[in-house]
């Protein structure tokens, strides 16, 4: 019986050794299944390497981005928190539990990923301001200005660590420095629909009210809009 058990254990040991040479090739197939959209394809490829070797940490990600993509958030959560657990030294793994935890309008915990993330990469620029939003989110508005800061010194055209650093700064009635903010956001994206109704809430509370009507318009208008009403806005 030992014997059996021992011989069953080494070929068990040998075709999952075989199995994950095949897995590298699944894997890239997934990948790029994912990045083209295809995301009933990429968790069917992913979950045929988790039959074999359910601690395969690529795979539990890339499940864990394409349940978020399809917005189903509870998986993407499970799929990322075994991820989490596989390689807990992964800053975009927890970068990405952390922004699951948002969507699920799970801010603390959110907030202790994004935070796992920035310790394991501090010149992290997205998880610095995903953040920013969950502690703009949990009524720390401070810490999340300082924070977008971070962010937005690491990459200085980060429209939307620009614009949510404008809403918090908002928040806390700082309305010039909130339109400077927000006027340099749309330096890098004049459309962004954000910052647009950021600068026409700013100039309200300024009084600047033709800019405000210029920039709520604008903001009215969709992207790339070439009808004649967006034209004459």
């Amino acid at each position: 019986m030992q014997s059996n058990a021992g011989a069953r254990a080494f070929q068990n040991a040998r075709l999952q050794k075989k199995f994950k040479k095949q897995a590298e090739a699944i894997i890239a197939a997934a990948n790029a299944a994912f990045g083209q959209g295809r995301y009933a394809e990429t968790e069917a490829l992913c979950r045929q390497i988790l039959n074999e070797l359910p601690e395969h940490f690529s795979a539990l990600h890339l499940l864990g981005l394409c349940a978020f993509a399809s917005q189903h958030f509870e998986a993407a959560k499970q799929a990322l928190k075994h991820a989490v657990t596989v390689d807990p030294r992964s800053a975009q793994a927890f970068s990405d539990l952390g922004a699951t935890h948002f969507a699920l309008g799970q801010y603390e915990d959110a907030r202790t990923c994004l935070e796992k993330a920035i310790a394991l990469k501090p010149s992290f620029p997205m998880a610095l301001a995903n953040l920013g939003n969950a502690l703009l989110h949990l009524g720390r508005v401070e810490q999340a200005i300082e924070v977008y800061d971070r962010a937005i010194r690491l990459k200085p055209d980060y429209v939307d660590a620009l614009s949510n650093r404008g809403l918090a700064e908002l928040a806390l009635r700082q309305f010039d420095r909130a339109r400077q903010s927000f006027e340099r956001a749309l330096l890098f994206q004049p459309k962004h629909v954000e910052s647009l109704v950021g600068k026409g809430l700013v100039s309200i509370e300024l009084k600047n009210y033709d800019e405000a009507k210029t920039a709520l318009e604008a903001a009215l208008c969709p992207p790339y809009s070439t009808s004649e009403r967006c034209a004459e806005a």
